[in-house]
């Protein structure tokens, strides 16, 4: 691992020698053969591989999305920032973009606990420009890239709030913890490490951050987005009389060591509220049953870890294309 990070490294600084602009006619060439694909779209792709480690945060302050005209990113050193400048929209977690861009579209007000740089907070926003959008984001440097992103794609309708979530506050702030492996300038894997949060890594830096409760942010919420590594269950827990009343449309990450939540979602989520769980998979969502959910792999079974929970009452079919009619 070490010696594929040294390699990558190397070849980061030997692109960087080469000016951006040089490699335009490959990128622009892979967006225009990628709806035909064919052997040309396939080198393109090759290439798109190698060239995505390129660094590109000095190049220009913002950059529209190729394959999505309207949509601006704020350039930062990030690895999700790369994947969407060279690969488009589908560059970071493929499909599930289109899919939570359709669901946003029909609710009236959404809820996403923990935001980063905002990726998902503006295309749900500007899905539905007349629906309340809600982004918590506790880390202050992801949390200025947000409101950058909110600020470079006009979203009055989109509020950041620089707090972190939990179930019960014990207290008015928590640390909030960056992983050591974890090198981007807008962290993806921060965590509180508090009573009941599934997660086990090693720190390398904290930040003393706001709490707020979960149950002060659902009333009146349809559409909950949840990535608080390990404090899934706490927080849902906490608001389950209103997912039992309302059933709200939820986006959930289920890392695989998460062996309480996906108990959780068993024993109670799916018998008590009565929702199905869907898997996100490359072009559908799959149905998972209930028995499978504890010892299921989400991310090695379906190249994703994560899955939508709906309403039992919504879908009886056990597998839905990923469409823009798909929700009538």
């Amino acid at each position: 691992m070490k010696n594929l990070l040294f390699l990558r490294n190397i070849v980061s600084v030997i692109l960087s020698w080469i000016p951006l602009k040089a490699f335009y006619p490959v990128r622009n060439a892979y967006f225009n053969t990628r709806k035909n694909g064919g052997f040309t779209h396939c080198i393109l792709r090759s290439l798109i591989a190698v060239l995505r480690y390129r660094p590109i945060h000095n190049e220009f302050e913002k950059f529209e999305l190729a394959d999505m005209p309207g949509i601006y990113i704020y350039n930062i050193d990030s690895k999700i920032v790369r994947l969407l400048y060279w690969y488009g929209s589908e560059g970071y977690e493929g499909k599930e973009t289109l899919l939570y861009q359709i669901f946003c579209s029909k609710a009236t007000s959404i809820l996403e606990l923990g935001g980063n740089i905002g990726y998902y907070s503006i295309l749900g926003a500007s899905a539905n420009k007349q629906a309340r959008y809600r982004v918590l984001e506790p880390h202050p440097i992801s949390n200025k890239i947000l409101n950058k992103n909110k600020e470079f794609n006009h979203l009055d309708n989109l509020e950041i709030i620089q707090k972190a979530v939990v179930g019960v506050k014990t207290s008015e702030q928590a640390e909030l913890n960056i992983q050591i492996e974890d090198t981007d300038i807008a962290p993806s894997g921060a965590y509180l490490k508090l009573q009941g949060a599934e997660i086990d890594r090693t720190k390398k830096e904290t930040f003393l951050v706001d709490l707020v409760e979960a149950k002060e942010l659902i009333p009146g919420v349809d559409l909950i987005k949840i990535d608080i590594e390990g404090l899934e269950q706490e927080v849902l827990n906490s608001i389950l009389d209103y997912l039992k009343e309302k059933k709200p449309f939820i986006f959930l990450e289920v890392r695989n060591k998460a062996v309480l939540l996906k108990k959780y979602i068993a024993d109670v989520l799916l018998t008590e509220v009565d929702y199905d769980l869907f898997s996100i998979s490359h072009d559908r969502l799959i149905k998972v049953p209930k028995e499978e959910i504890a010892n299921m792999n989400f991310l090695k079974t379906y190249g994703n870890r994560d899955v939508i929970l709906i309403n039992k009452q919504l879908w009886e079919k056990s597998e839905i294309i990923i469409d823009k009619n798909m929700l009538g």
